[in-house]
C-alpha cells in the first residue's frame, strides 16, 4: 500500500493527472448521461485498482474501501463535467485533482479488511510480504 500512497502524493503524478484532466476537458462535456458517468467513473476506477495490484499483489481491500474509492471517482467525473472547456480555471483543476487524491489516500490509509467472502479478492493476499521475501531468499539459496 506504501508505493501507491507515496505515487498519490507525488507532485509528478500530480502533474500529470492535471495534465491528463486538461487534454480530456472536452470528453468530461459528453458525459451526459448517469450510465455514461458510471461507465466512465468505473473505467477510471478499475485503472486505479489495477494500478494498486500492480504496485503491491498483496494489497487487499474491504467491500468498504471499494465502494468508496467508487463514489470518489464517480463525484470526480461529476465535477469534470461541469467545467468549461472554453474557459477553465488552471486553479479549480488543481484543487479538484489535490481533493480527489486527498479523499483516495484517506480511503486507502483507512482500509480495513477482514477475511470474508464478500470481499475483493487480491491473488496472494494470504500471503505476508516477509512470508513471502523469506521463501524467495530460500529458493535463491538452493540456486
Amino acid at each position: 500500500m506504501n508505493g501507491v500512497i507515496e505515487y498519490l502524493q507525488d507532485e509528478h503524478t500530480k502533474l500529470n493527472i492535471i495534465k491528463l484532466i486538461k487534454n480530456n476537458l472536452y470528453l468530461y462535456q459528453q458525459i451526459n448521461t448517469n450510465e455514461k458517468i458510471q461507465s466512465f467513473s468505473g473505467s477510471i476506477y478499475n485503472y486505479f485498482v489495477s494500478e494498486c495490484i500492480q504496485n503491491n499483489q498483496y494489497i487487499s481491500l474491504s467491500n468498504e474501501t471499494i465502494n468508496r474509492i467508487n463514489d470518489i471517482y464517480i463525484n470526480l467525473v461529476k465535477k469534470l463535467k461541469q467545467i468549461s472547456t472554453d474557459n477553465y480555471d488552471n486553479e479549480l483543476i488543481e484543487s479538484i485533482v489535490i481533493k480527489h487524491r486527498e479523499q483516495l489516500l484517506n480511503a486507502l490509509s483507512e482500509n480495513e479488511y477482514h477475511k470474508c467472502d464478500n470481499q475483493l479478492y487480491i491473488p496472494c493476499s494470504e500471503y505476508s510480504g516477509s512470508f513471502q521475501y523469506t521463501l524467495l531468499v530460500s529458493v535463491q539459496f538452493f540456486l
